[in-house]
């Protein structure tokens, strides 16, 4: 297995199908502090517009653990995207780890959260604040953003009036436009609002929790945006 990024390369493997593996360390802003030109936040996009490459963005370190053991044995190349460690752990134990496949943390009556990565802590913690506010949420955390879990998209947008989705990410090209692909390509009756960044350059410096509240996905953004769109109808 290797771990490399020089373009030429890397299309001459995904032509060829060959088991390659290359690791991003320092997904998103956790390296935020040290500028702009370590915010990884257009990689997702990239990574998934290359034919033939599997993405996965695992979303804590129990999902990080049983991604790195799936695409050992998952044919062609597949791009992990970690942070850097040290993430909060939401998930105790996950007994059917599959790529392509996501993984239902609850369920939930009134509308459906999405998430891929490790913004994965701070969504898990706005559903909390969510249910307190007396909304039922039904929760995914989606490993994989290619191939997409598209039965689960499917099963939501036909359950619920609304789906968000959250991604330490531009939306353009990342995990809410997958998720956009396929329901605008199906039956849907939910609408679709995406939480990321908002197609711009990244020019803050500081912290990943700082970044996240000035970009608008912080745990607190998070539930004041799915709240006043829940408000609006």
């Amino acid at each position: 297995r290797l771990v490399f990024a020089h373009r030429t390369g890397l299309c001459s493997c995904t032509g060829l199908r060959l088991n390659v593996n290359i690791v991003c360390v320092g997904g998103g802003f956790v390296y935020g502090s040290l500028g702009m030109s370590h915010h990884a936040t257009e990689d997702i996009a990239v990574m998934r517009s290359l034919p033939g490459v599997t993405v996965v963005c695992p979303g804590d370190l129990v999902e990080a653990a049983e991604a790195t053991k799936a695409i050992v044995e998952y044919p062609g190349t597949c791009y992990l995207r970690l942070g850097r460690g040290g993430e909060k752990q939401v998930h105790t134990e996950i007994s059917n780890f599959c790529i392509g496949k996501s993984i239902r943390i609850k369920e939930g009556e009134k509308i459906a959260v999405f998430s891929t990565g490790a913004i994965l802590d701070d969504v898990t913690d706005a559903v909390a604040e969510l249910e307190k506010n007396g909304i039922s949420v039904e929760q995914y955390s989606f490993p994989t953003v290619k191939p997409l879990d598209w039965e689960v998209v499917l099963d939501c947008s036909s359950r619920f009036e609304k789906i968000f989705t959250v991604e330490e990410h531009n939306i353009a090209g990342g995990f809410g436009s997958a998720v956009a692909e396929v329901m605008a390509e199906n039956p849907a009756k939910a609408r679709l609002i995406r939480i990321g960044i908002n197609d711009e350059y990244c020019t803050i410096v500081g912290s990943q929790e700082y970044l996240r509240e000035q970009y608008g996905f912080s745990t607190d953004k998070i539930v004041k945006r799915i709240l006043q769109e829940v408000d609006n109808g």
